[in-house]
C-alpha cells in the first residue's frame, strides 16, 4: 500500500498496543534491509528528536512487534486498516 501512496493504519505491540499511521518507507539508500525504516504519523511521536507528529522506527523491529496480545482477547498478528476510494 505504501508503494502506491496509500497510508496504512497499523496496530503494534509498542506501548502495550499502539495505533499509528504508516505513511512512508525509507531504505536509507543502501541495500541492507536491516537499515530500512517505516515512517509513521504518530500522535505519541517519541522516537526521534523532532516533535512534529512524524516518527520513524526500524522496519525489522516493527515487523516483529506488529501484533497485539489483547485484541479480541487473543493474539492477533499484522492488524492493519486501509481506506481508499472505489475504482472507477
Amino acid at each position: 500500500y505504501l508503494h502506491r501512496g496509500v497510508p496504512v493504519l497499523v496496530e503494534w505491540a509498542d506501548l502495550t498496543g499502539h495505533w499509528v499511521i504508516a505513511v512512508g518507507y525509507d531504505d536509507r539508500g543502501d541495500t541492507d534491509p536491516a537499515n530500512d525504516v517505516l515512517i509513521f504519523a504518530d500522535s505519541y511521536d517519541k522516537y526521534d528528536d523532532h516533535a512534529d507528529g512524524y516518527t520513524f522506527v526500524n522496519a525489522n523491529r516493527f515487523y516483529w512487534l506488529w501484533f497485539d496480545a489483547f485484541y479480541f482477547d487473543r493474539l492477533t498478528w499484522r492488524t492493519m486498516i486501509t481506506v481508499s476510494r472505489p475504482w472507477p
